[in-house]
């Protein structure tokens, strides 16, 4: 069994290392390390897909969001949440991550809320 694992990791090594892909013109490895927009294995990948903002809620309990107000509640006045915005949903996120709540993006109104329980 040990042969046959250090055959299968010395195939994968070849392939990703050695062998030439036409595809992407180059070996899968160096193909990888370029792809920065995808992530590649030291990188994050780009955010395209989305728009991430850090928002600080008002007096008034609400957060702006593509010129429109959401009502998120006085309790959380003060605190700084993350909106994540894909497409017409809005998901909100406190500090430590955990969703607080999500809602429609509507653009004919101005004011939307009060989230929906995540």
């Amino acid at each position: 069994m040990v042969a046959l694992q250090a055959l299968v990791d010395a195939y994968r090594d070849w392939y990703n290392t050695t062998r030439w892909h036409s595809v992407c013109k180059g070996t899968p490895q160096a193909c990888w390390d370029a792809a920065l927009d995808l992530g590649g294995p030291t990188h994050l990948p780009a955010q395209v897909d989305a728009l991430v903002l850090r928002v600080k809620v008002s007096s008034a309990g609400k957060i702006s969001v593509r010129k429109r107000l959401i009502w998120i509640g006085r309790d959380r006045a003060g605190d700084h949440l993350t909106a994540l915005v894909n497409g017409d949903h809005l998901t909100v996120y406190d500090t430590g991550g955990t969703a607080i709540g999500h809602l429609a993006l509507t653009y004919d109104k101005n004011y939307l809320g009060p989230l929906k329980a995540a």
